[in-house]
């Protein structure tokens, strides 16, 4: 299929049609109809989350998960419906940002998140959010998005989201902010411990793991890291227990009258 990409150059904006060497002129007109669509399609989609009060959260890191949610699950269903290949999607995701106002990715912010539009999909800001479609609500709301993005920039866990359906299962269970301190940090290490166990100590690729077989891998990766889970607890703890005392304010010189 072939996909109507703009690029700016020398000041102007050119069409360009990157997914085939000479496009007809019978593929320029579908590629400009199906851009069309694509401009209705995030118009639309920018439309609903501001009556939703969701587009109030881009540019700040609480709750922005909860648009980006948004924002995937109504791209999900319209980009499975193009049948697009791999290599076409990529180029997708530049005219859908293109035709963005107010959820356009222009990299200004950190809070946006990686959003380059050409070279590897998932470094997409638009990728990531349909990918968090995968994910009901209740599971995609149990982690920010700098968290989501560390997972989706992790080989493993983007390979195989069984990944990270047991990490969700695994904070929910062992996770207390009370005892364990920060999200951000725990998640880090438990990746981390995943990461080690199977890239680097038993190589195996977990898409040919059954269920059971690859939780058992992923509950001994835990087992390693439960060790500093319990020094992290007593050092919450013990700082609780013995704060620091607070400096008395120094008593400033009067001045001579």
């Amino acid at each position: 299929m072939v996909i109507l990409v703009r690029k700016e150059v020398n000041g102007k904006i050119l069409k360009t049609f990157p997914s085939v060497t000479n496009a007809t002129p019978e593929q320029i007109i579908q590629a400009e109809l199906q851009d069309k669509k694509i401009k209705e399609k995030i118009c639309c989609i920018e439309d609903n989350a501001r009556k939703k009060n969701l587009l109030q959260l881009k540019g700040g890191k609480k709750d922005i998960v909860k648009l980006y949610h948004y924002v995937g699950s109504q791209l999900k269903p319209f980009l499975n419906s193009l049948n697009l290949t791999e290599s076409e999607r990529q180029h997708f995701w530049r005219e859908i940002n293109f035709h963005s106002s107010e959820l356009k990715m222009t990299g200004a912010t950190e809070d946006e998140g990686p959003v380059r539009l050409e070279g590897l999909a998932h470094r997409s800001a638009w990728w990531r959010m349909v990918k968090l479609a995968d994910w009901s609500e209740e599971d995609a709301f149990e982690l920010n998005w700098d968290m989501w993005s560390a997972l989706f920039d992790t080989t493993l866990s983007r390979r195989d989201g069984r990944i990270i359906d047991w990490i969700i299962s695994t904070k929910r269970e062992k996770y207390d902010k009370e005892k364990d301190g920060g999200l951000q940090t725990w998640l880090r290490t438990l990746r981390r411990a995943v990461t080690r166990r199977i890239s680097k100590e038993t190589k195996i690729d977990t898409t040919y793991l059954d269920d059971d077989e690859l939780k058992a891998e992923l509950d001994a990766a835990l087992a390693t890291v439960e060790t500093d889970f319990k020094s992290k607890r007593e050092e919450v703890a013990k700082r609780k227990a013995d704060p620091k005392k607070k400096q008395p304010k120094k008593k400033q010189p009067k001045k001579a009258g």
